[in-house]
C-alpha cells in the first residue's frame, strides 16, 4: 500500500493550521521554522492518532486503539513498537518524505532500556519514555514551494475518503479560528535553575576530576530552569520559534502536558538504507554588531576545544553507526561547519552511512540513542555520571522528537532548546559539553546564551519573542537593543501623536523604494515641522547595519521619527516575517469603515494612526482582511494601510490623492500603468460594475481582493492584477539591485 496524496489550496500557511488543532490531544506539529543545511524541507501537522503507544518504567508499555481499551505489552519496548509499525506497513511515497506513521517523542531516560544506568535524578515530573501517536492521515507543507497537501495512508479503519474528509475538514475549521495571541498577558516571573551558580561551577569542576582520572574524555552537564507559566503553551511556543527558528522544530500536545522544542539539531534520518546524523558541538552568542558577530564567528571556527569536542563526538557517533552499517560505509561529509542561528552560532558536523540489510531504523535508534553530543564520551560512563551530577531527571530534553513512518523511514531531532509545560509550570534544560580543560564560569555562561531563546519567550520579551519586532534597533545612528528604545510619556510625541513613520520592505535584507520613502518621509516631516537631517545614503547604510546584526532576510523595516521630550527622535525597527504571504491565493476579504472618514492629517503618514488601526481591527474582527474607508459623500477613498484600485472596462481606476496617503507602491503602480490609469471618485456602484478590485502597499505589493461591497471576484480572472502584481515585484527587486 502507498499513500495517496491531494493537494490543498494554495496559500496555505502551517502555524495558521495549527492553530486550530494544537489543544486536541495528540496532535503535532514538526515544524521545520528555518532550513539549515538542505535540512527542513516539509512541516507536517497531525491530529486524532488511531493508536497510542505509551512506555514508563514502571509500567512497561501499552498500546491503545482509537476506542478500544489499553493492551499491556510486556518485554522490550522498541521490539514491541517494532511489532506495532509492521502491523500498519506501507510503502515510500516518491515525493512526501513522511505519509503516515507514529510520532512523538522518546525521552532521554530511555536509555535505562538499552544500558545499565542506574536511576538516581529525581523523577518529579513522571513523564511517560515514550510517547508515540500513530496517524494515518497528515498535512504536509513544502517550504519551497509554499504547496500544502493532505496525505491520506489508510492503514487502518478509515478510507483514504474519510481521512481527505477529516483533514479538509480541520484545515476548514482552523481558517475560521483565531490564533492564540503572541503576547504573554500574565505577569512573568523569572526562571529558577535547580543548581545556584556555585553548584554548577562545583559540578564542573566535578566533571574534570573525572576526565583527569581517566573515565570519561568529555560529559554533557546540565541545568533546569522552572518558572510559573499560566498561559497558551502554543502561544509559548510561537514566541520561541519566532525568536529562535529552526528546521527540526516540533510541538506535542500530551494531553496533560505539552513539548514545545526548535531544536537545530538531527538525531537521526533514515531514508531507505541510508542514515545521517547531524551532531553540534561548539557555541558562541550573536554579536551586538556585525563586527561583533564576525568576530564571534571566527573566534568559534578557531576555537580548538570546540573542534576536539566535535571531534570527539563525531568519533563516537560514527562508532554507534558503525554497528548498524555496512563495513566501510559510515563517512563524515562536513566537519566543523558554521551554521548561524538568530541567538547563537554552533559548529555542526554531518556522518552518513549505509543501514546493513538486516538492520531497520529502530535498530539505528537502539545504536546511537539517545544522541552523543548531549552526553559525552565514551557514552555508558557519561551517562552515569550524569545521573551523579544532574538533581532532576531530563524528560524529553535530550532524547528526540520526530516521526518513524509506515514505510520504515524517520526522521528524529535530538530534544535541544526545548520547552515542557506542565501542571501551570514551564520547564527548560540549557546545558554544554565539559572537557578538561573547560572553564567553569564560560560554560556556565553558555548555558545562559543557549537558554536566551527559551527565557524571553516566557518572559514576553520583545527583543525576539514574538514576530514583531527583532532583537537590535537603531537609535539615532546607533545599534542597539530593541528592549532599550523608549519615548517619554511627557513628549508631544506621546501625547499628541506627533511623529511620522515609513514601512518599508526588505528584499535580502535591503530596503526596497528606499528613495521613495525618503521622499515621503522628507514631505511628512516638513508638514509636521520635524526636520530630516538624515540623507538617503545615512539611511541606506544604518538599515544595511540593522539587517545585517538582525540576520533579516525578507521582511520589513520600520522607521519612526517624532517629537520627544528633549527634540526629536528617530529609531528603525524590522520585522522578519512577510506581511501578507498566505493572501495572495485566496485574495483579501475587504470590509467598510462604520462611519466616513475626513480631515487633512491622513495625507501623511503621522503617527495619529489610531483611526486606522481599530478600524482595522474591528474589520479583522469580523472576518475581513482590511478596511475601507470612504468620504462624508460617500466617495472610497483607500484602506487602513492600503491604497484601493479597481478595473472597470480594462481600465485601471483609484481614487485621487487629494484626501489620502499617496503610497509609495500606489506610485509604481500609477508608473506602470502610465495613460491607462484614471483618477477618479470611486463610489460603491463603481465598484459594483468593476471586473476586478485589488490594493497595494508597499510590503505585500499587489494584493488581489476577493470580496468587497457584497460582491465575489473571480480571482482566476484577474489578468490585469496579476501583470501588475508581476511587474511590481520586478521594480521592486530593481530598486533592491539597484
Amino acid at each position: 500500500m502507498i499513500a495517496v496524496i491531494r493537494e490543498l489550496a494554495r496559500g496555505l500557511i502551517p502555524e495558521r493550521i495549527f492553530a486550530g488543532l494544537h489543544d486536541r490531544p495528540g496532535a503535532f506539529f514538526l515544524d521545520s521554522a528555518r532550513t539549515a543545511g538542505g535540512a527542513g524541507q516539509y512541516s507536517f501537522i497531525g491530529f486524532e492518532p488511531f493508536l497510542t503507544f505509551r512506555e514508563t518504567e514502571q509500567e512497561g508499555a501499552t498500546v491503545a486503539e482509537r476506542g478500544r481499551a489499553a493492551v499491556r505489552l510486556d518485554g522490550d519496548p522498541l521490539v514491541r513498537l517494532r511489532e506495532c509499525l509492521r502491523r500498519f506497513a506501507a510503502l515510500a511515497h516518491p515525493d512526501i518524505p513522511f505519509t503516515g506513521g507514529a510520532v512523538g517523542y522518546l525521552s532521554y531516560e530511555l536509555c535505562a532500556a538499552f544500558d545499565a544506568i542506574p536511576r538516581r535524578a529525581a523523577d518529579d515530573l513522571a513523564l511517560p519514555r515514550i510517547l508515540l501517536w500513530f496517524h494515518d492521515g497528515v498535512i504536509a507543507h513544502e517550504h519551497a514551494t509554499g504547496r500544502t497537501f493532505a496525505v491520506a495512508n489508510p492503514v487502518h479503519e478509515r478510507t483514504a475518503e474519510q481521512i481527505f474528509a477529516a483533514l479538509a475538514e480541520a484545515v476548514d475549521a482552523a481558517g475560521r479560528r483565531s490564533s492564540p495571541e503572541l503576547e504573554s498577558r500574565e505577569t512573568p516571573s523569572e526562571p529558577v535553575s535547580n543548581l545556584t551558580k556555585a553548584e554548577y561551577l562545583e559540578r564542573v569542576r566535578r566533571v574534570r576530576a573525572y576526565i583527569e582520572a581517566g573515565d570519561v574524555y568529555q560529559i554533557n552537564l546540565t541545568q533546569r530552569f522552572s518558572t510559573a507559566h499560566a498561559g497558551d503553551p502554543y502561544a509559548l511556543y510561537r514566541r520561541l520559534r519566532a525568536g529562535s527558528p529552526a528546521p527540526f522544530a516540533a510541538y506535542l500536545n500530551g494531553g496533560d502536558f505539552q513539548v514545545a522544542s526548535s531544536s537545530p539539531e538531527r538525531f537521526l534520518r533514515i531514508a531507505g538504507r541510508e542514515v545521517e546524523t547531524r551532531p553540534i558541538k561548539g557555541t558562541r552568542p550573536r554579536g551586538a554588531t556585525p563586527e561583533e558577530d564576525r568576530r564571534l564567528q571566527a573566534e568559534l571556527l578557531a576555537s580548538a576545544k570546540d573542534r576536539a569536542e566535535l571531534l570527539m563526538i563525531v568519533d563516537l557517533e560514527r562508532n554507534d553507526l558503525g554497528r548498524v552499517c555496512e563495513s566501510g560505509s559510515v563517512q563524515v561529509d562536513e566537519l566543523n561547519r558554521l551554521e548561524t542561528h538568530p541567538t547563537v552560532h554552533h559548529l555542526v558536523a554531518t556522518v552518513r552511512g549505509r543501514l546493513r540489510p538486516e538492520c531497520d531504523a529502530l535498530d539505528a535508534v537502539r545504536a546511537a540513542f539517545p544522541g552523543g553530543s548531549i552526553t559525552g564520551a565514551p557514552k555508558i560512563r557519561a551517562m552515569q555520571i550524569i545521573e551523579e551530577l544532574e538533581p532532576s531527571r531530563r524528560g524529553v530534553y535530550t532524547g528526540a522528537i520526530g516521526w518513524l513512518g509506515f514505510d520504515g523511514n524517520c526522521d528524529l531531532n535530538i530534544a535541544i532548546r526545548t520547552m515542557l509545560c506542565r501542571g501551570g509550570q514551564a520547564y527548560y534544560h540549557v546545558g554544554g559539553g565539559i572537557v578538561w580543560d573547560s572553564d567553569p564560569e564560560a560554560e556556565f555562561q553558555e548555558t545562559l546564551d543557549k537558554g536566551r531563546a527559551m527565557r524571553a519567550a516566557l518572559m514576553g520579551s520583545p527583543t525576539m519573542a514574538t514576530p514583531a519586532f527583532q532583537r537590535f534597533a537603531i537609535r539615532g545612528d546607533e545599534l542597539v537593543e530593541a528592549a532599550e528604545l523608549c519615548v517619554s510619556p511627557l513628549g508631544d510625541g506621546f501625547m499628541y501623536a506627533h511623529g511620522l513613520f515609513e514601512t518599508i520592505r526588505a528584499l535580502g535584507g535591503r530596503p526596497a523604494f528606499l528613495d521613495r520613502h525618503h521622499a515621503r518621509m522628507q514631505q511628512a516631516a516638513h508638514a509636521l515641522g520635524l526636520e530630516l537631517p538624515t540623507s538617503l545614503e545615512e539611511w541606506r547604510e544604518r538599515l544595511a547595519r540593522l539587517a545585517h546584526a538582525n540576520q533579516l532576510a525578507d521582511g520589513s523595516f520600520k522607521v519612526v521619527r517624532f517629537r520627544d521630550l528633549d527634540g526629536v527622535g528617530e529609531f528603525a525597527v524590522t520585522r522578519a516575517s512577510g506581511y501578507a504571504s498566505d493572501r495572495y491565493a485566496r485574495g483579501f476579504r475587504l470590509g467598510m469603515a462604520p462611519t466616513p472618514r475626513a480631515g487633512s492629517m491622513h495625507v501623511v503618514k503621522s503617527l495619529a494612526y489610531l483611526e486606522n488601526l481599530l478600524a482595522r481591527r474591528a474589520a479583522q474582527a469580523a472576518g475581513f482582511d482590511e478596511v475601507v474607508f470612504a468620504d462624508p459623500a460617500g466617495n472610497l477613498l483607500e484602506g487602513g494601510g492600503s491604497n484601493l484600485f479597481v478595473v472597470v472596462g480594462g481600465q485601471v481606476c483609484t481614487p485621487p490623492a487629494t484626501d489620502l496617503l499617496p503610497g509609495v507602491a500606489r506610485s509604481v503602480v500609477l508608473e506602470l500603468c502610465g495613460a491607462g490609469v484614471v483618477e477618479r471618485a470611486l463610489t460603491p456602484e463603481v465598484v459594483a460594475a468593476a471586473e476586478e478590485v485589488f490594493v497595494t502597499n508597499a510590503v505585500m505589493g499587489v494584493m488581489p481582493v476577493a470580496e468587497f461591497g457584497g460582491r465575489c471576484f473571480d480571482l482566476g480572472r484577474n489578468q490585469v492584477t496579476r501583470r501588475l502584481a508581476v511587474a511590481f515585484a520586478e521594480r521592486q527587486r530593481a530598486s533592491v539591485a539597484g
